[in-house]
């Protein structure tokens, strides 16, 4: 005898108020009756126990409009004397496709689950093979399978993959279905119903695809698939490090310099998530300079000295396998002293997963700002109306292209002759004590 579990709650009967048929055989109907879907203990039909005559109604017949599943039932027999049941369930095709055979049931007004769901049921009968007539005064059954879980997720691992799905209410525990090839499990491994935030399957092989679903169970029934996932282990980045390196040691005021953004101990990476801060005391933040095979998708906006870059690779040669300049940040120094140029946190993707990189991981450099020599334009050994009128003069043009002998137009040191330079000269023009307009 099959153990027997009662369902939870009390769902809705599959059969409620339905007109049942009654006959001798599957395809030999020769009535109907409402008396055991009446939801009336007080009303039954008397079905006479199983033997071979066609003109006998010893069987209770069912036709679904739409295949179901059916996973409980309800059989309350009012003299039930502990004699066999058999329920059968066929497909539209008629073939049985399970069976509840040779059955001691309760018999009372309960509810109660079936060992195993029988899906795409489109007929159920019944019959019982005691020695008397049984008064049947309720026959019902019950979908109680729980709901498939929802947004199954799986992120790979270093020999590993973790899943997470939705929640599944009432759902006592969860299996997970595994394999390498899509649609086909090898392996399962049952989990407790509050891990389905984050549960980790260990022993995987990198490099190897993994397909996943998972079901939830409820009183012993399972329900059916999410939707399947996959993920592909690979080993972790060994230590992914994100630098800065500035290209020199000493500059000075006004003068503008490079720092280098480069990625070192990674593996076919493609995309770039990360954030640089730099002494706004000490520098300015002039603009950026993209590398072939790498284009920054973002704007970056200077916020107080934090800027965020993010930046893609420009197809699959430009994966990022050893030390990899990315970018190139342009700063000009504004003031006296020594500042950093800091990467203070990253995210890098290859094609399959994610890796953050730890705050040890993002370095910074450091640069040492001096006071600029005081040559000024005419080299006459002071700031002038001369000074700004010969840089006024070259405008616009290199500082290749000027007059280096006689002058030193490129006042901040960046090549040009510019905006820059002529705001330099204004600054030293106005602290010049020996200019007679100042006094």
């Amino acid at each position: 005898m099959t153990s027997l579990v009662q369902a939870k709650d009390d769902p809705v009967g599959l059969l409620n108020g339905k007109t049942i048929k009654t006959g001798s055989r599957i395809d030999n109907i020769l009535g109907s009756t409402t008396l055991v879907t009446d939801d009336n203990e007080s009303t039954y039909f008397n079905l006479v126990h199983e033997r071979s005559d066609a003109s006998v109604k010893d069987m209770l017949i069912y036709q679904f409009a739409s295949p179901t599943v059916i996973s409980a039932y309800k059989m309350q027999i009012l003299n039930y004397n502990n004699g066999p049941i058999y329920m059968l369930f066929y497909n539209s095709n008629g073939t049985i496709i399970g069976s509840f055979s040779k059955q001691v049931i309760k018999g009372d007004s309960n509810i109660y689950n079936f060992p195993k769901a029988f899906t795409n049921v489109s007929k159920v009968m019944v019959y019982q093979a005691s020695t008397i007539t049984y008064q049947v005064a309720e026959l019902n059954f019950y979908n109680t399978v729980p709901d498939a879980p929802l947004n199954l997720e799986a992120t790979a691992g270093d020999s590993n993959a973790t899943l997470s799905w939705e929640t599944v209410e009432g759902a006592d525990s969860y299996t997970i279905y595994y394999g390498m090839e899509s649609g086909k499990y090898t392996s399962s491994v049952s989990v407790t119903s509050v891990v389905y935030g984050d549960y980790t399957i260990p022993g995987l092989t990198n490099g190897a695809t993994y397909y996943f679903v998972v079901s939830a169970m409820e009183d012993g029934l399972e329900s059916g698939y999410s939707n399947e996932v996959a993920a592909t282990p690979a080993a972790a980045l060994a230590d992914p490090t994100l630098y800065v390196t500035i290209d020199d040691e000493k500059v000075v005021v006004g003068q503008e310099f490079v720092a280098n953004i480069s990625l070192k101990n990674v593996e076919n990476i493609y995309a770039e998530d990360f954030t640089i801060n730099y002494d706004t005391g000490l520098f300015e933040f002039v603009g950026y300079e993209e590398v072939t095979g790498y284009k920054v998708y973002n704007d970056p906006v200077d916020k107080n000295g934090s800027i965020r870059f993010i930046i893609a690779s420009q197809g699959k040669d430009y994966g990022i396998n050893e030390d990899t300049v990315i970018v190139k940040l342009k700063f000009r120094a504004i003031a006296t002293g020594t500042g950093d140029v800091d990467a203070l946190k990253g995210r890098i993707a290859d094609i399959e997963r994610e890796f953050d990189l730890d705050e040890e991981n993002c370095l910074l450099d450091t640069v040492t700002v001096e006071e600029a020599p005081l040559v000024d334009v005419n080299k006459s050994g002071e700031y002038t109306l001369v000074d700004l009128a010969i840089d006024g003069y070259y405008y616009g043009k290199a500082a290749a292209d000027t007059d280096t002998v006689l002058h030193n137009a490129d006042q901040i040191i960046d090549g040009y002759v510019n905006d820059g330079d002529l705001v330099y000269i204004v600054s030293q023009m106005l602290a010049n004590p020996n200019y007679s307009p100042n006094l």
